[in-house]
């Protein structure tokens, strides 16, 4: 701007410099932030935010800056693309001015050094590699900055540094080396007096030379200033040079040596300084040697491959800068407060590649589950990896070492206050977590903990619950503690959890999350409370500091008492569960006398409260406080509460009660006295009829026999439970668990205890006064028998006694009433023999207990109302309340929906003149759902009335159930089986939105028999009874032989459940329906119908009561195809195969081996065995998938498929020789075992049980290389028959089921073999097999345990069984060894050539057919 601007420059501006401000269009002055005489510079508000206007007063009206504007805007469109760089965005020139403008960032350098938190090595080192980087870019656009300093380097909050203020356009190269006037003109603005312009621009010659014409910069003066910028950086803010050091620096008479020395430890820090400032410009390193240099020595390795790269990604998110031209959004840093949603979701998208990257250790949590819900400390689930264990990482790796992951948490702080959603809060707060694994324990609380908490107090519920979990996890990973962190908790952490209880006080969930952290952040607040004694113990203490940290204890603990007291008393269970489900930290925080006093008192009053899930929660935390607290405690108060608990009405207390009495018996708290006294109270549970509770007080009685000498336990104990056994047995679990006496059914007990609450006029629940209590304090409770004299009672007159009294195990009697003998017939027409009567008196006192505790009213819930505040409530607000009401929900079919688009939410509107609008544009289903607002969806047969004046009543569309352009297509033709649309409505009429909202998130579908496109229920029905489906087959007689697929392998062969007709697949795709009487009746000879699925059939399975079966095909995709029928005058034809559903798994190399059906109307299921083991739960009603369950891999592939009696356990077997059973309502497994040399387990099917106690059987093909299969009751895992392959008499360890054992499955691995039975079917009690050696087949009878062949033309004794019985439950029918006798045999059939791959049955009427079908294509039928 002229060499002579400092002479002729005004001193003071003559006007306000805000005036000058005032003639910029949309331009706010805010304030003058310095007042150098070259450029004033104020900050500024513009339409798009701040803005910063360098002020530049003209010398005179002529003056003119075009040819200055023309260069800065050139330098700005070169620079524009840089994310690191900030130019001036706009440039005004007035007649007495000129304004150049730019962005305004808050912080420079400078103001960050001397800011808190300090930065740290790792941080410092950033800035000075951002630097060289960013000077790197400018340079290569042939840019030179010329005035680089502190305060031209501006940082955001989360450290990317930016280049401003370019000085080349503006400033001259050259001064004058004797007159310092120019220099603090134009260089010291911020009159610091530092100088860091290299020395050769001090150069009189060349000032006077050029002008300041046509001279430029180099890169050289920009690489001495930045070396004195980096030597600031690390000197904590010393200056390297001022004016007149650079003086004497430049004549040889300073040496910076000293400074570096004194400031800077790093040899290789001031090894890179002195040479990117040598006084020699040609001896200066250029700024990519120094990048290559010190690549890995002083700059990280993950600097250069990882961080910058990242960061100016993030930096530039949505396509960087604009372009110039306009005052406000043009050439500014993106604003990244409006971006900052997509950082974080960046960077959590990215988490494993970041880790990757920066060799951050993760430790994958195993995939097993912790038993008994208990919490697992120290863990988050990140996408992409899974849940991770929080870790203590080694230092040995560098990223850790150099606590690198700094960077990424500032501009994660910098997000977590930008951010806006909910769901991205959480986001950040789970990454934050991660990353403050990899920093150290100083840097987690004084960086990382104030954020966190600041998160408490967020608007959002859910962000506040995973910002105290958050503060749980960071207090937990720090395991070192500084002195000025001694007080973290009482004067910091407390009182901010203090306020969110107030701020909670109507937030559940909040107070919720809160209470199951508390434990944890006492475990760690005491934890820090010893580090603090430790460190004042390795300083030496004085009797201040220890009355002083005794003191900052009684501090901590009255804190965290006040936050106990206030969650031990909240109005909500929820809460208190949530405490108890931790609350063994807080006591050894309190102490035993404080936990007495505090935490005991509340409590003992829990096991009075309604919520049966609280009185559970506390059984189960009074076992680890009893132990903290003591004996004395546990049996003055903690033992008598127990025992009275046992009569709970909540069965699952009473479970509870008794595995926390277990406990307390093997750990030896409880004193030998009371043994006999509890096994009294608990003995009659042997006769409850809740198999829990019997089972667990089985082990209770062992556990206590086990303490007992021989002496006490036959003298005194076996006494006690001896009429509760069938015969003398051992105290050992397997004995005492055979030999139990039946139990009371819960028809029986139910009954009792109704008797109990209704008797008026008995003498059966009559109790004797008696003032005596048992050990635990509790009143006896002693019932009348005949022994007392009747006088004594008042039983003279007002008792109509009955003739014949109970008789009690002891042969006591008991007195009852013709009241009581009502009652007593009322047992005994439910099935309780006379022999029996006397278990209902011995349950009589328990029952007398739990039917009191039963007539108590249930819980009542009371969400929050304003009205009501205080405990008190208005009568306005009383009169108000609105009972529950019941809202019908009503499934409807659309004929017609091509004014609907996909996806849509539609609101009907009724109106009262037109009440049959919905009739015309709807088909309505008979199918109504009603939901209790105040309890779960039920079920109603009733058909709903609803009003034609319902308003604006909400239905929702679910897009994959709305595919209006494939509607008419799916019922003319195959299509893609899309299924028919349908609308919700209820019955809701008030306007209430949070109701509204509720009924719009219930799921309401239409049943599976409602769709119209699977057809009804089919009108042909076979009048099979259990006889004939249980009668035992003969040998059979062949038929008829199909060779219409001849050449291709039959894969399967389904036979309709209800009609005489198969369905069978071939592996060229072809599905086709045999109508089996037409074929036998000659009127034709091949199939009736054929459907091409494109792809190898691998399974097909009928739908009970239609005309409709599941295929699943090798390419991927599930079809429902149904068989259209048309009836006329009784008969059936069948027209064509007819795709009506169709699912494509997901992965192109995956596929469906085996299906299995499991019928219902509200929740059928489609249960899938793919290739890769996985097993895949489908509703067929939209073929949407529910559920994927995932088998261990080790157990081996899964071979097999079935489901459960109780039709949500699904039976795999494998290849090992496993069994695994999941529950497919929870996604959970629930058992695994194996058995003998553990072969490949083929085949897997249900078996009807002949009696109630041979309980829930399954058949099993493998398993066993020594038997052809077995048969077994998998609930118990007991083996009940065995059939063998030869002669030979199986061992029973055989065939007793074992765990899992990972080196025995390694061992039989490579020895499987599966090739002895090609395929079976069940029908009825019948096992039909066919054998890949002879390729015949056989027919087992389980009720007569027989096997003879079907196919075979041998006499029928030609294969004989032995049974043999191994043990009391398990029967082995061995196969005999046969006398050859050639004369007597006849030629056997040889009706099949290739292997059997498929049979099936049929039946018509009464009549049954034998379906068979081989690899080379060829179909029998038997009769």
């Amino acid at each position: 701007m002229g060499s002579q601007l400092s002479l002729i420059a005004h001193t003071a501006p003559s006007i306000a410099i805000s005036s000058y401000i005032d003639i910029l269009d949309e331009v706010h002055y805010l304030s003058q932030l310095n007042s150098s005489r070259f450029l004033k510079t104020c900050k500024a508000l513009d339409p798009n935010g701040e803005i910063l206007i360098k002020v530049f007063i003209k010398p005179a009206d002529d003056y003119s800056i075009a040819e200055v504007q023309k260069m800065l805007l050139n330098e700005a469109q070169l620079l524009a693309a840089l994310p690191n760089t900030l130019n001036y965005s706009k440039i005004v020139e007035s007649d007495r001015a000129g304004y150049l403008v730019r962005q305004h960032l808050k912080s420079s350098v400078y103001d960050r050094l001397s800011t808190r938190p300090f930065l740290e090595t790792i941080e410092l080192k950033f800035i000075a590699f951002q630097l060289l980087r960013a000077l790197d870019d400018v340079h290569s656009r042939g840019v030179c900055h010329g005035d680089l300093k502190l305060e031209n380097l501006l940082l955001t909050s989360w450290n990317w540094l930016v280049l401003t203020d370019f000085s080349g356009s503006m400033k001259p190269t050259y001064l004058l080396e004797d007159n310092p006037g120019d220099y603090s003109f134009y260089f010291d603005t911020s009159q610091r007096r530092t100088c860091y312009i290299a020395p050769e621009r001090f150069d009189s010659s060349k000032y006077q030379k050029f002008n300041n014409m046509n001279s430029k910069l180099t890169p050289e003066m920009d690489i001495f200033s930045a070396g004195c910028c980096i030597a600031e950086i690390f000197s904590e803010g010393s200056c390297i040079f001022n004016l007149s050091q650079l003086f004497r620096y430049q004549n040889g008479d300073y040496s910076p040596v000293d400074f570096l020395n004194s400031h800077l430890d790093d040899p290789i820090l001031r090894e890179m300084i002195l040479g990117m400032i040598n006084l020699n410009p040609h001896k200066r390193s250029t700024v990519k040697d120094i990048l290559q240099k010190y690549r890995g020595t002083f700059f990280p390795e993950h600097f250069y491959h990882f961080y910058y790269g990242y960061f100016a990604e993030l930096a530039t998110i949505d396509d960087g800068l604009p372009m110039v031209g306009k005052t406000y959004g043009t050439l500014q840093l993106p604003n990244l407060s409006s971006n900052m949603d997509k950082i974080v979701q960046k960077i959590y998208e990215d988490l494993p590649k970041i880790c990757s990257s920066l060799g951050y250790p993760l430790m994958k949590q195993a995939s097993c589950c912790p038993k008994g819900g208990n919490k697992i400390l120290k863990q988050l689930t990140l996408p992409g990896i899974g849940t991770i264990l929080l870790q203590d990482p080694a230092l040995e790796i560098s990223s850790v070492a150099d606590e690198s992951a700094l960077l990424l948490l500032s501009l994660l702080f910098h997000a977590l206050r930008g951010v806006k959603a909910a769901s991205v809060k959480m986001m950040c707060l789970e990454l934050i977590t991660v990353f403050s694994q990899y920093v150290s324990d100083s840097n987690k609380l004084d960086r990382v903990l104030p954020f966190v908490v600041s998160m408490l107090f967020d608007e959002h519920p859910s962000v506040q619950a995973l910002a105290i979990h958050v503060l749980s996890q960071l207090l937990g990973m720090t395991k070192s503690v500084n002195r000025i962190n001694d007080v973290l908790f009482t004067d910091y952490l407390l009182p901010r959890i203090k306020k969110l209880i107030q701020v909670a006080k109507y937030n559940d969930y909040v107070r919720v999350a809160l209470a199951e952290e508390l434990g944890e952040i006492a475990r760690s607040a005491t934890r820090f409370n010893d580090m603090a004694i430790t460190a004042n113990d390795e300083y030496g203490k004085v009797m201040e500091e220890v009355e002083s940290r005794k003191k900052q204890k009684r501090k901590l603990v009255h804190g965290f008492e006040q936050i106990a007291v206030n969650l031990l008393t909240d109005s909500h269970s929820s809460v208190k569960i949530a405490l108890l489900s931790n609350i063994l930290p807080l006591c050894s925080l309190f102490g035993r006398e404080k936990t007495n006093d505090v935490i005991l008192s509340h409590l003992i009053t829990y096991l009075n409260d309604k919520n049966a899930s609280l009185r559970i929660q506390l059984v189960k935390s009074l076992t680890g406080i009893a132990v903290l607290l003591g004996p004395l405690t546990l049996e003055q108060y903690i033992l008598p509460l127990l025992v009275q608990t046992v009569t709970d009405s909540e069965e699952l207390v009473v479970v509870m009660v008794l595995k926390s009495l277990k406990t307390f018996f093997s750990v030896g708290l409880i004193q030998k006295r009371y043994y006999f006294d509890v096994a009294k109270i608990i003995a009659a549970l042997l006769l409850h009829p809740n198999t829990w509770i019997r089972q667990f007080t089985l082990s209770l009685l062992v556990e206590l026999s086990r303490k007992l000498s021989k002496a006490e336990v036959y003298c005194l104990l076996y006494p006690i439970i001896k009429p509760y056994f069938e015969f003398d047995v051992q105290l050992t679990w397997d004995s005492m668990l055979s030999s139990c006496k039946k139990p009371l059914s819960r028809t029986v007990y139910n009954i009792l205890c109704t008797w109990s609450l209704r008797s008026v006029s008995s003498l059966f629940w009559k109790q004797v006064p008696s003032k005596h209590r048992d050990l635990f304090g509790n009143n006896s409770v002693v019932f009348i028998n005949k022994d007392y004299v009747t006088k004594n009672y008042g039983l003279a007159s007002g008792y109509k006694i009955a003739k014949s009294p109970i008789k009690l195990a002891d042969n006591k009697e008991i007195l009852v009433t013709n009241e009581d003998k009502g009652w007593l017939e009322k047992i005994m027409t439910v099935g309780l023999k006379d022999t029996d009567l006397w278990k209902i008196a011995a349950m009589r006192s328990y029952a007398f207990n739990v039917a009191k505790m039963l007539a108590r009213k249930p819980e009542t819930i009371t969400p929050y109302n304003p009205i009501i505040e205080n405990g008190s409530a208005s009568k306005k607000g009383l009169s108000s309340y609105t009972p529950p009401r019941t809202v019908i929900f009503d499934v409807m079919f659309l004929n017609n929906a091509t004014q609907l688009n996909e996806g849509q939410h539609m609101i009907i509107k009724h109106r009262e003149n037109s009440p049959s609008s919905l009739t015309t544009a709807f088909h309505r289903l008979a199918l109504n759902k009603s939901i209790d607002l105040t309890k779960s969806i039920q079920l109603t047969k009733a058909a709903p009335t609803l009003t034609s004046n319902l308003d604006n009543v909400y239905v929702q569309l679910e897009a994959s159930k709305l595919r209006p352009q494939n509607i008419q297509r799916s019922t003319s033709s195959d299509g893609d089986g899309v299924p028919s649309m349908f609308v919700v409505k209820n019955s809701y009429e008030g306007n209430d939105e949070n109701i509204k909202s509720f009924l719009r998130s219930v799921d309401v579908g239409p049943a599976f028999k409602h769709f119209p496109e699977f057809g009804h229920a089919s009108s042909a029905r076979n009048s099979l009874t259990a006889a004939s489906t249980t009668r035992p087959f003969s040998r059979l007689k062949f038929c008829f032989q199909l060779t219409e697929t001849r050449s291709t392998a039959i894969t399967v062969i389904s036979a309709a459940l209800h009609d005489p007709y198969v369905l069978s697949g071939s592996e060229d795709g072809m599905v086709k329906l045999w109508n089996i009487p037409k074929i036998l009746a000659g009127e034709i000879f091949g199939s009736s119908l054929s459907y091409d699925a494109g792809s190898s059939i691998m399974d097909i399975k009928p739908f009970p009561e239609f005309d409709l079966f599941a295929v699943s095909c090798k390419d991927g995709t599930i079809l429902l195809l149904k068989v259209n029928v048309h009836e006329s005058k009784g008969t059936r034809a069948f027209t064509r195969l007819q795709v009506v559903r169709k699912y494509k798994v997901k992965s192109s190399t995956e596929f469906v081996t085996k299906l299995a059906v499991v019928p219902g109307d509200d929740k059928p299921l489609l249960v899938a065995l793919t290739n890769s083991s996985e097993i895949i739960l489908l509703d067929p009603r939209l073929m949407s998938e529910i559920r994927r369950l995932k088998n261990d891999p080790l157990h081996g592939a899964v071979l097999s498929l079935s489901v459960g009696h109780d039709k949500s356990s699904i039976i795999l077997g494998t290849f090992r020789g496993v069994i695994n059973i999941w529950d497919a309502r929870f996604g959970t497994l629930i058992q695994s075992w194996t058995f003998s040399d553990g072969s490949p387990i083929t085949h897997i099917s249900l078996l009807p049980a002949l009696t109630k106690r041979e309980g829930q059987t399954i058949v099993i093909f493998g398993g066993s290389t020594k038997s052809m299969f077995t048969i077994w009751d998998y609930v118990k895992r007991q083996c009940r028959l065995v059939v063998t392959t030869d002669e030979t008499v199986p061992s029973i360890d055989e065939y007793l089921a074992t765990d899992v054992m990972m080196d025995h499955l390694n061992k039989h691995m490579d020895e499987a073999s599966c090739d002895q039975v090609t395929s079976m079917v069940l029908e009825g009690l019948n096992v039909l097999v066919s054998e890949a050696r002879s390729n015949s087949m056989f027919c087992f009878d389980s009720r007569a345990k027989t096997m003879i062949p079907l196919t075979s033309d041998y006499d029928a004794s030609a294969v004989k069984y032995e049974p043999l019985q191994l043990t009391a439950n398990t029967t082995v029918l061995v196969r005999q060894r046969q006398v050859s006798d050639e004369s007597g045999r006849k030629a056997e059939m040889t009706l099949h050539n290739d292997t059997i791959n498929s049979i099936a049955v049929a039946w018509n009427k009464t009549e049954r057919y034998y379906i068979s079908g081989d690899c080379s294509g060829i179909v029998n039928i038997y009769k």
